[in-house]
């Protein structure tokens, strides 16, 4: 709980350090607040995060949106012959679809 006190009293201070930096126009104390502001509670907290998940989670979240792409192109394609919403269109059309184009 300390700790967390600390850390949280180091970002109170970040704010003092912001306004006089936006109040003197002193940008060479930006690198203080970063410190006071983000470093020193994240080690208070307990050490550093690790490696960012950024990548790996960009990677899958892009994948999911081609996917979606795909599926919105595919029910724009059939919605004269076929009234399903995405949901039925995905677990009930598309793997007969699929059955039917890859193997005639």
């Amino acid at each position: 709980l300390d700790s967390l006190a600390d850390a949280a009293e180091s970002i109170s201070d970040s704010d003092l350090v912001m306004s006089q930096i936006r109040q003197d126009q002193d940008w060479s104390m930006l690198p203080l607040h970063a410190v006071l502001s983000c470093i020193r509670p994240g080690y208070m907290r307990g050490g550093g995060a690790g490696r960012p998940e950024f990548p790996q989670w960009l990677g899958k979240f892009s994948s999911r949106n081609k996917s979606y792409r795909q599926v919105k192109e595919v029910r724009t394609v059939l919605a004269l012959d076929v009234k399903a919403n995405t949901e039925s269109l995905v677990l009930d059309y598309l793997p007969l679809l699929r059955i039917e184009m890859l193997w005639p």
